[in-house]
């Protein structure tokens, strides 16, 4: 899996280095990150053009055991724009840090890196946002993370990022997606199927506020589990640029977070 991760690196370095000697003759599109919603876009960055998106995460469980927190620092995805309608997604999903607490009080910290993301988004329609825009997202999610803190196992998975404009200046974005992972006896695989929906509207010329909200399914060999969150967030434009976020999701159903806290941002060169 290591050298799997080197060669997409190599891949994306040499991709990196095609965008700088066309970025001069790329075409000028509306900025489009996918911050701060849980899933991607659908809109394509024109060719030669580079973004960085990046944030740190904070979410907390309170179960029968005790308290569980997570905290991921440097959650970062590279996106690379290919060609007018497809781009190149490498990512790292950052260091965490675990801290459990139990109910006696006594407290354990794990902390390591995560695993990393390669994908890429090709655009079917609008691939500049702009009207009803439609994508498809497959990924790969490669195991490079510390043992208890990654997967263990590559999962694979497709995403179907939609954006429909709405009136008033509204937009409802919807991301069906479907992944599986190879369980832990390594015999199966488990596979997640749910979507997300958000809308969200400019409230002046540089913040936008959203609302979101997500379901998943989870089937095991041995049962299955939903689970669901709801979550607000707002984008404010520094420059035409560089894009601030920050946002909360709260549990609605099943094992997620019943906290999650995140900010970042998203910069276009």
């Amino acid at each position: 899996m290591k050298s799997l991760f080197t060669r997409a690196a190599l891949l994306g370095a040499s991709v990196i280095a095609f965008g700088a000697a066309a970025s001069a003759h790329a075409e000028e599109r509306p900025f489009c990150s996918g911050r701060p919603g849980m899933g991607t876009s659908p809109c394509a960055l024109s060719p030669g053009r580079v973004m960085l998106e990046t944030g740190v995460d904070w979410q907390r469980i309170e179960d029968d055991t005790g308290l569980h927190d997570t905290t991921a620092f440097g959650q970062a995805i590279l996106r690379v724009g290919v060609t007018s309608t497809m781009e190149l997604n490498v990512g790292w999903n950052g260091f965490t840090t675990l801290r459990d607490r139990d109910q006696s009080g006594e407290v354990a910290v794990d902390h390591g890196a995560a695993d990393a993301l390669i994908a890429l988004k090709y655009n079917l329609k609008n691939p500049d946002g702009s009207g009803v825009s439609i994508a498809l997202y497959p990924f790969l999610t490669v195991p490079v993370g510390k043992r208890g803190i990654g997967l263990e196992h590559m999962s694979a998975g497709l995403v179907v990022p939609v954006t429909l404009p709405l009136p008033h200046e509204f937009s409802l974005d919807i991301q069906p997606q479907i992944s599986a992972v190879v369980d832990d006896t390594s015999t199966g695989h488990n596979i997640t199927w749910g979507t997300t929906v958000t809308l969200a509207r400019p409230v002046t010329a540089r913040l936008t506020l959203q609302a979101e909200v997500g379901w998943q399914r989870v089937e095991t060999v041995e049962r299955g589990e939903s689970t669901a969150y709801v979550g607000f967030a707002g984008g404010y434009m520094l420059t035409p640029r560089l894009q601030l976020d920050v946002g909360i999701n709260l549990r609605l159903l099943g094992q997620v977070a019943d906290h999650q806290v995140f900010f970042g941002m998203s910069r276009l060169f």
